[in-house]
C-alpha cells in the first residue's frame, strides 16, 4: 500500500510539484496506534509531509450514509434494540461519525480552491 503512494509522490515531485495531492487518511492515523491500518495511514501522511509536493490530508471519522451497512449501522441497530450502549474496546476511543456527503463536500471544496488548502490537515 505504501509503494504506489511513494511512486506517485516521486513522479509528481519530478513533473508537477505544484499540483495538490489530497490524501484520504483516517482518524486512527497515529504513530503509536495498535491498528496496522492507522500506522499505515500515519506513514503515508509522513511521506507527504516530507515531500516537496503540495498536499492536503483529510481524516474522516466513522463514515456513514443512507442505507449504510458498516460499523455505524450495526451500532445504531444494536442501540435501538438493546437496553445498554455497547462499548468498543476500552471505551476510551473517540468515534466521530461523519456523513458521507459531508466528506464529499469537504473534498470538493479542497479541489475547487487547491491553493487555499495546501499543507492542511482536516479532521472531519
Amino acid at each position: 500500500n505504501v509503494k504506489p503512494v511513494e511512486i506517485i509522490i516521486q513522479r509528481l515531485s519530478e513533473t508537477n510539484p505544484n499540483c495538490l495531492f489530497v490524501l484520504l487518511s483516517s482518524q486512527s492515523a497515529l504513530p503509536d496506534t495498535d491498528s496496522k491500518y492507522g500506522r499505515l495511514k500515519f506513514h503515508l501522511e509522513q511521506l507527504l509531509r516530507q515531500s516537496e509536493i503540495q498536499w492536503a490530508i483529510i481524516r474522516p471519522g466513522l463514515v456513514f450514509g443512507q442505507g449504510a451497512r458498516g460499523l455505524f449501522s450495526s451500532m445504531s441497530n444494536l442501540i435501538r434494540i438493546s437496553p445498554v450502549i455497547p462499548l468498543i474496546g476500552s471505551g476510551s476511543g473517540l468515534i466521530q461519525p461523519v456523513y458521507v456527503k459531508d466528506v464529499v463536500q469537504a473534498l470538493a471544496q479542497i479541489l475547487r480552491e487547491p491553493s487555499e488548502h495546501c499543507g492542511t490537515l482536516y479532521q472531519l
